[in-house]
């Protein structure tokens, strides 16, 4: 079994320099979501957070959470980050949220 390490945090409580060139999974709430995420991602956080800027889906203001991975490499890093995206996906659609 494979343990993977994340943290969470809201990303209202973090900093640019937090997610300076981290590779991590992400759950965007757009203003307009009720009950369902408006989009679960992942891979360089910064650089993903603005490739969605003046998305449709994603409406002021915007809500959610950043997981932050531990992993031994940058490559194990970026698999970790999919297998985590990968599990969210999977989860949300199980509990259809």
């Amino acid at each position: 079994m494979l343990k993977i390490q994340a943290h969470f945090a809201r990303i209202t409580d973090v900093s640019l320099a937090d997610i300076y060139d981290v590779i991590g999974v992400y759950v965007l709430w757009s203003g307009r979501a009720k009950a369902v995420p408006s989009y679960i991602g992942e891979g360089d956080v910064l650089t993903r957070f603005s490739s969605h800027m003046k998305r449709p889906w994603a409406a002021r203001p915007i809500d959610g959470v950043v997981a932050f991975l531990d992993a031994p490499t940058v490559h194990r890093l970026k698999t970790y980050s999919e297998l985590l995206e990968a599990a969210l996906l999977w989860v949300s659609g199980s509990v259809d949220r």
